[in-house]
C-alpha cells in the first residue's frame, strides 16, 4: 500500500516522469500506480523499485524488462522435453529496460548502478542475446544513462510509438552480453 502512495504521490507530481517515459501516463492516477505495482509478477516482465538508503525506503524509482523472443532459424530452440513442442523455449531472447527515477534521485549515479545490476544478470542468463533501452532522442539525461552503462547507440528510429496519439521517435541503444558478442 505504501508503494502505491509513493508511486502515486512521486507520478501524478511530476510530469517530467511521463515527459521522459515511453509508457506513463498522464495524468497519473492511483488505478494507474495499483496497475504498476500489481504487473511487477507479470509473465516476461520483471521490476524492481529503486529504494535509497535502506530496502524499506520509500520508493524512489524503478528499473525493469521485458523478455521478448530474438527472431530464430529451424531447429533454433532450446527444448526441455523430448515429448512435445510445449517445453521449447527461444534460443535467444531480449531484454527491452524500462526506468525512472523522482526528481530528487537523478543525477547521483543511480541509475547507471540499477542498470549495471540487470547488465550482470542478463550476463549470468545464457539466452540473453541482447539488452535493448529506448528513449525519446530529446530525453538527454536517459541517453547519457545509457552511454555511461555502456550501451551503444544503434540509430534512431522513427514513429516507432505512440504516446498521447503523438508519433514518436525513439533513440536504440543496445548491449551484448559478453557470452554472446559475436566479434
Amino acid at each position: 500500500m505504501a508503494d502505491i502512495d509513493r508511486l502515486f504521490t512521486v507520478i501524478s507530481t511530476d510530469k517530467s516522469i511521463h515527459d521522459g517515459s515511453l509508457r506513463s501516463p498522464w495524468p497519473y492516477t492511483r488505478s494507474y500506480a495499483e496497475a504498476f505495482i500489481s504487473s511487477a509478477t507479470s509473465p516476461g516482465a520483471t521490476k524492481y523499485a529503486i529504494r535509497i538508503g535502506s530496502p524499506t525506503a520509500p520508493v524512489a524509482g524503478n528499473v525493469g524488462y521485458v523478455v521478448t523472443a530474438l527472431p530464430s532459424g529451424p531447429g533454433d530452440r532450446l527444448s526441455f522435453s523430448d515429448e512435445s513442442d510445449a517445453n521449447e523455449m527461444p534460443a535467444w531472447v531480449e531484454w527491452k529496460l524500462g526506468y525512472w527515477l523522482a526528481t530528487e534521485a537523478r543525477g547521483k549515479g543511480i541509475m547507471p548502478r540499477a542498470i549495471a545490476a540487470l547488465q550482470a544478470a542478463a550476463a549470468a542468463d545464457p539466452t540473453v542475446g541482447r539488452v535493448h533501452l529506448g528513449c525519446y532522442p530529446s530525453n538527454v539525461a536517459s541517453a547519457r544513462v545509457a552511454v555511461k552503462a555502456g550501451f551503444t547507440f544503434q540509430g534512431t528510429t522513427h514513429n516507432a510509438l505512440s504516446k498521447g496519439g503523438k508519433l514518436m521517435d525513439l533513440a536504440c541503444y543496445e548491449w551484448i552480453p559478453p557470452h554472446a558478442s559475436s566479434n
